[in-house]
C-alpha cells in the first residue's frame, strides 16, 4: 500500500460512517416528527372543538380539551422532573420558566373546566325547570 491508498480507504470509511449516522438521525427524526405531527394535530382538533363548545355552549365539545391539556401538562411535568433529577444541572431561568408554564397551564385548565361545570349546572337547571313546567300540574314551580 502506498499513502494514497491508505488515505482513500480512511476517507471511504469516514464517508460510510457519516452516511450511517445521517441515515440513523433521519430515521430518528422521522419517527419523532410523526409523533409531533400527531400530537400537534390532536391538540388543534380538541382546541377547535373547545372553541366551538364555548360558542355553542356544548359541554361535550369542551371536555376533550380539558383531558388532553391535563395529559400534556402531566407529561411535561414528568419530563421536567426527570431533567431536574438528572446529573446535569438545570438553570434557574429554566426552573422559573417551567414554574410559570405549569402555573399558566393549570390556570387555563381550571378556568375551562369551571366553565364546563357552569354549563352543566345551567343545563340541568333548564331541564329541571322544563320538566316541572310541562308536567301538567300547577306550573308555579319557579
Amino acid at each position: 500500500y502506498n499513502g494514497t491508498d491508505l488515505e482513500a480507504e480512511s476517507h471511504a470509511s469516514a464517508v460510510d460512517e457519516l452516511n450511517q449516522l445521517t441515515a440513523r438521525a433521519l430515521h430518528e427524526v422521522g419517527s419523532n416528527g410523526v409523533e409531533f405531527l400527531v400530537e400537534g394535530l390532536s391538540v388543534l382538533v380538541v382546541s377547535v372543538l373547545m372553541l366551538q363548545g364555548i360558542r355553542k355552549e356544548k359541554t361535550s365539545y369542551i371536555l376533550p380539551w380539558v383531558i388532553v391539556s391535563i395529559l400534556t401538562t402531566l407529561a411535561n411535568f414528568i419530563t421536567f422532573m426527570l431533567r431536574v433529577a438528572s446529573p446535569s444541572s438545570v438553570s434557574v431561568g429554566k426552573i422559573f420558566g417551567a414554574v410559570f408554564y405549569f402555573s399558566l397551564s393549570s390556570y387555563f385548565i381550571l378556568s375551562v373546566h369551571s366553565y364546563h361545570q357552569i354549563l352543566k349546572i345551567r343545563k340541568k337547571k333548564v331541564i329541571t325547570f322544563l320538566d316541572h313546567e310541562f308536567q301538567g300540574g300547577e306550573g308555579n314551580w319557579y
